[in-house]
């Protein structure tokens, strides 16, 4: 899922709704954005944006090996912080 493009927040919105739907995978989303937040950190000006990536970049993080940190309900509030940060962003 490492795209070439910067992300949006259209695109960041659509991987929480990915991983809400269970279409994409804790690791498959924490991965794509790790991508943005280690490797290419100096290509995101919005730092809404950097907010929305850095917390999908911890969406595999576990408390033992068996229980993630984050569950459902974070998800659903990030995609509402995420929406709230895009609405801002286009104003």
């Amino acid at each position: 899922m490492v795209a070439d493009d910067l992300p949006t927040f259209e695109v960041a919105l659509k991987m929480i709704e990915s991983l809400i739907s269970g279409e994409s995978t804790r690791e498959d989303v924490s991965d794509w954005a790790m991508v943005w937040v280690s490797e290419r950190e100096q290509e995101i000006s919005d730092l809404s944006l950097w907010d929305v990536l850095s917390t999908l970049s911890g969406a595999d993080m576990k408390i033992s090996p068996d229980e993630y940190m984050h569950g459902m309900e974070d998800f659903t509030a990030w995609l509402d912080d995420a929406q709230k940060a895009a609405d801002s962003a286009s104003e």
